[in-house]
This record gives structure tokens, C-alpha cells and sequence, in this order.
């Protein structure tokens, strides 16, 4: 029971926030294991809806209309105001992580919803074997197709593994692959590698888990530990999530090697095509090689994005603030 009385401080950036938030903060709330703090970095783009003070009425408006936990919100909650041109997926997060003491941190995407109460719990067993991260399992609702259920089963499946340096040659950039839509960190492992590179686009995670490995660290997927947590089926959307990646592995190309990340999309994507036509899902074929041209196009951008025009750029992206400085 020794590594479940270790404190955690849970760190979300949140910008145009919504109810996924207030669920989010429901789940926490009602862990095994409560967080120390909370922190909610709040990028304020101008507008009242997204100031720090309006968020936090409409938090406490929501446990109190849901007549949640007595009408209250038992949690330590700390609300930072971020200007949308200083947003930066890995600055951003090392700013949250320097307003927290505890031990382990738990970074968290503002619409990953705990699936039951022992999400905190189930990371934090999973650490201990001496992982310096764990991440947890993204699990689709009830209302995910055949298609999302089946993609998300092959991204997330329901074995928990861990990943060491000799890995890297078997799994390539899936061996230090680690989503901070949920993942626990060690705060001494997070801070003598120096955190989230303090200027990077995307893949902020992916690349400490890089240099986590390298230096003899070991990383944990815990399929035990669950969020409900997809991204948008836009393909437009999926388009300048892809290009951003690009972008990110082109700056970082001593990292992500030249032909890495097109090798496991190749995999995944004849993994996830045999199962469809195997199972003659022919509308689903259909709207996934759409979807998977959308993504190619823009991946194959971003890694050539220094041949574009700035114009180009902030049609193709989904950080615009990444371009402002």
C-alpha cells in the first residue's frame, strides 16, 4: 500500500473548455486516490467565457447544480492564466508542473474523463516497478462505431506492457510512445531530464519519453488505468493534428528517423484494412482510407513544412500560436 499514499498533482491545459471539463474534474474528485492539487493552466484568449474567473464560476456552478459531493468541489483547485500567444504544448506543461510539489505528476487533456475511480490508483501501481511514466488506456464510449472501437483497440489494447531502451529496435518511435492525454510522471525523473522541450508543437511527450529510455528509463502502458478520450473524426481536423506531428518530427529528426513513423503507419494501416475486409465492414473501409489520405497529406506537409508559405502554414496547423513567436 506504500506507493498509494504518495502524493499527485494533476496539471490540464484547458482552452475553449466545456462540460468534458466539469466531468473531468467529477472523476478526480471521486478517485481512490485524490489528487493533491489540481492545476488548470486556462489559455484566455480574450474573450469573458474564457477568463480564469468565468471557468471557475461555471466549475462551482456545476458541482453545485449537479448537487455533487455536497455541493462542493473537493479538490485544491488552482486556475493560471495563459495568453493564447504564449501557449506552448511543452512550456505550457513545465509552467503547471513548477506550480506543484508532489511527487508524482499527472498530466491530463481537458476532455479525458476517468472511466472509474481507481484511475490514479492503477497508475500509480503501475509505477511500481520503477517506471519514471505510465499512461493510461484510452477506452471509446458506447457510442463509437466499428471502426473507432476497432482502431482505438489496436492504439490501446487491453494488455498493460513496458518499454526500455532495448525495445527501440523492435517498436521504433513506438517504443517511447506516451500520450499526455494521461500520463503520471516522477517528478525527480521529470525534472533531471528537464521536462517537455520548451518550444515543440506536438508529441511533447513522445519526445521526453525518447530521452527517457535512452537514459536507461523504462516506460508503462497500463491498460488498467482508463480515460474515455478520442480525437475529433474531423478529417480536416485529423489533417492539421497530423501536420503539426510532422512539423514535430521534422525539428526533431535526430529523434524521430527518417522513415520511422511512416514504417508503423504502413503496419497500422494494414492491420486495421484486413480486419475490415475481413469482416466486410465496406463503409468503414471507405471512410478510413479517406481518413488516412487526409492524415498522409498532412503529415507529409508538416515534414516539409519549410517549404511552404507562412499563409499555407496557419491553414494547415492546429497551434497557431507555435508560429506567432
Amino acid at each position: 500500500m506504500g506507493i498509494l499514499k504518495s502524493k499527485v498533482d494533476v496539471i490540464i491545459p484547458v482552452c475553449h473548455w466545456g462540460k468534458r471539463l466539469f466531468k473531468l474534474l467529477e472523476g478526480l474528485a471521486g478517485q481512490t486516490v485524490l489528487p493533491e492539487k489540481v492545476v488548470l493552466l486556462n489559455v484566455e484568449t480574450g474573450w469573458k467565457e474564457d477568463s480564469c474567473e468565468e471557468l471557475q464560476k461555471q466549475i462551482y456552478k456545476y458541482f453545485g447544480k449537479h448537487k455533487l459531493f455536497g455541493h462542493r468541489l473537493p479538490l485544491s483547485l488552482e486556475i493560471i492564466p495563459v495568453k493564447e500567444k504564449n501557449f506552448d504544448e511543452g512550456a505550457t506543461r513545465n509552467a503547471g508542473a513548477k506550480r506543484t510539489e508532489s511527487p508524482f505528476l499527472l498530466f491530463m487533456k481537458q476532455d479525458a474523463i476517468p472511466a472509474d475511480a481507481k484511475l490514479i490508483e492503477e497508475l500509480l501501481w503501475s509505477m511500481e516497478g520503477g517506471a519514471g511514466v505510465a499512461w493510461a488506456r484510452h477506452v471509446t464510449g458506447p457510442a463509437a462505431g466499428v471502426l473507432k472501437t476497432y482502431i482505438n483497440l489496436y492504439d490501446y489494447p487491453s494488455k498493460s506492457y513496458v518499454r526500455s531502451k532495448e525495445d527501440i529496435e523492435t517498436y521504433g518511435v513506438r517504443a517511447f510512445r506516451i500520450s499526455n492525454a494521461c500520463a503520471m510522471y516522477r517528478r525527480d525523473v521529470f525534472e533531471s531530464l528537464g521536462g517537455f522541450s520548451d518550444r515543440i508543437i506536438a508529441g511533447e511527450g513522445n519526445l521526453f519519453g525518447a530521452d527517457l529510455l535512452k537514459t536507461g528509463g523504462k516506460i508503462s502502458y497500463c491498460a488498467d488505468a482508463k480515460v474515455y478520450f478520442s480525437e475529433s473524426d474531423n478529417w480536416m481536423y485529423q489533417l492539421r493534428r497530423k501536420f503539426d506531428e510532422g512539423v514535430s518530427h521534422a525539428d526533431n529528426s535526430k529523434v524521430f528517423k527518417a522513415g520511422s513513423e511512416e514504417k508503423a503507419g504502413f503496419k497500422y494501416g494494414t492491420a486495421v484494412l484486413s480486419y475490415l475486409i475481413n469482416q466486410k465492414y465496406y463503409m468503414e473501409i471507405a471512410d478510413f482510407v479517406g481518413e488516412n489520405i487526409f492524415k498522409a497529406v498532412g503529415y507529409f506537409l508538416g515534414k516539409h513544412h519549410k517549404w511552404l508559405k507562412k499563409d499555407w502554414i496557419l491553414h494547415l496547423t492546429n497551434n497557431h500560436s507555435y508560429w506567432s513567436r
